[in-house]
């Protein structure tokens, strides 16, 4: 009986209540944690996959490269398959990993960070990819890809920035594979 009256006494004077809370006493989490986007080059021939992807901004992406050879290359919706001046260029990536490849393997990489909530346009520089529809695009807006695109196959030049890798960091990833054509990954 003392337990029982020390115990409410405790409650009382703590001013704990029992009663449920109201859904308009909880804030709502305004802060959200950086995502990080896998985009998969070249691996279903001449495509990013996904074609696009929505970000925040302090959201990363990160390129797993394909076979053969490809490139990533910041251009401006207005006109594609042209370098952006001061835009992101991941460099060429040659790679021998294929659709079908299994097992542990080891990619090359190539991760930045999204700085906008504006739509960000992107294709391979590598010989006619651009205009064969290897571009990829952040944030854009509905039907514009489809634009872009268009745009894109209508291009005489697929122009590669100079000089190496910009706005971006290379690494290399080991991952295990499970079955040909499988996007699941299991990181070592």
């Amino acid at each position: 009986m003392y337990f029982t009256t020390a115990l409410i006494s405790l409650i009382a004077a703590l001013g704990v209540s029992a009663a449920p809370l109201s859904s308009s006493s909880i804030s709502p989490r305004t802060e959200s944690r950086p995502v990080t986007h896998l985009v998969e080059v070249g691996k279903n021939g001449l495509t990013y996959t996904p074609p696009f992807i929505t970000a925040n901004p302090g959201d990363f992406v990160q390129l797993n490269f394909f076979a053969k050879n490809h490139t990533f290359v910041q251009s401006s919706f207005a006109d594609p398959c042209t370098p952006l001046t001061n835009g992101i260029f991941a460099g060429f990536q040659p790679s021998n990993i294929t659709a079908e490849s299994t097992g542990f393997v080891t990619f090359k990489t190539v991760t930045f960070e999204v700085g906008t909530s504006a739509p960000l346009w992107f294709y391979c520089a590598q010989a006619n990819h651009c205009q064969s529809g290897m571009t990829f695009a952040i944030n854009p807006p509905a039907g514009s890809v489809e634009k872009f695109d268009a745009v894109a196959a209508t291009k005489t030049q697929n122009i590669a920035p100079a000089g190496g890798p910009v706005g971006v960091a290379e690494g290399l990833e080991v991952v295990f594979i499970e079955g040909t054509n499988s996007t699941k990954y299991g990181r070592r």
